[in-house]
C-alpha cells in the first residue's frame, strides 16, 4: 500500500498534542455511533463558534493500528488496494465485498456512524427486491425487463458492476418464476412478466 504523507503529517502533528484542546479531542475504543455523532457535533460547533475550519477527535482503537486505518481511508474513498492488503481486511472483518469494489463491513459502519451507506453499498435481501416486483406488478398488470431494471438498478449495490447489476435482476426474476409468484408471456427476448394466477384455494397453480 502506498503511503500517505499528507494524512500521516496530520496524525503525527495531532498526536503530539499534548492535552485536548477545544477542537481536538482524544478517546479510547468509542464505539457507540450516537455517542460518537454528539461528540462530533459538539466539536464542529465550537470549531465554528472559535472560527476554526475545522475540529479533529483521534479515536484509539486498539485492534486497529494505522495500516489498518489508512487502508479503511482508501476503501471508503473507492480507492485500490492490494489484493494481499484486502485478505487481511477481510479477515479481521473490517470489510466485505469482492476486489475492486470493497466497502467497509457492518461493524465499522457501526463505529463511524454509516450504516445508511453500508446498506448503500451492500444491498436489500432478496424478499425486498422481490416485494418491490411485486407491488409494481400489482399496480400495473405487467412489466418488461426494462421495466423491472428502471425500477431496481438504482436500489441495487454500488458494490456491483453493471454485468453483476443484470445478473442480480435475472436471478431475481427466475427465482420468482420457480416460486410462483411470477410469470412471463411471449418470447424470451422479449418477456412480459406478470403476476401468477391464483388458484381458488389461494395459491399459484402448480
Amino acid at each position: 500500500m502506498k503511503s500517505n504523507p499528507a494524512l500521516e503529517h496530520v496524525l503525527a502533528k495531532l498526536l503530539a498534542s499534548p492535552r485536548e484542546t477545544t477542537t481536538i479531542e482524544f478517546k479510547s475504543n468509542l464505539d457507540n455511533p450516537r455517542e460518537i455523532g454528539e461528540y462530533l457535533s459538539a466539536l464542529a460547533n465550537t470549531a465554528a463558534l472559535e472560527g476554526h475550519d475545522r475540529a479533529w477527535m483521534l479515536m484509539k482503537r486498539n485492534d486497529l493500528t494505522l495500516r489498518h486505518v489508512l487502508l479503511l481511508d482508501r476503501v471508503q474513498k473507492k480507492r485500490p488496494i492490494s489484493s494481499e492488503d484486502g485478505r487481511q481486511l477481510k479477515l479481521q472483518k473490517l470489510i466485505e465485498g469482492r476486489a475492486p469494489n470493497y466497502y467497509v463491513s457492518a461493524s465499522v459502519a457501526d463505529w463511524t456512524g454509516q450504516k445508511a451507506t453500508y446498506i448503500h453499498h451492500r444491498g436489500l435481501d432478496d424478499k425486498h427486491y422481490q416485494e418491490r416486483i411485486v407491488q409494481y406488478l400489482k399496480k400495473y398488470g405487467q412489466a418488461t425487463r426494462r421495466d423491472i431494471d428502471d425500477l431496481l438498478l438504482p436500489k441495487l449495490p454500488e458494490a456491483l458492476d453493471a454485468v453483476q447489476k443484470s445478473n442480480k435482476i435475472k436471478n431475481l426474476l427466475q427465482t420468482m418464476r420457480r416460486q410462483k409468484l411470477i410469470a412471463p408471456s411471449g418470447p424470451r427476448s422479449t418477456a412480459v412478466w406478470h403476476l401468477a394466477k391464483i388458484d381458488a384455494a389461494g395459491s399459484p397453480p402448480g
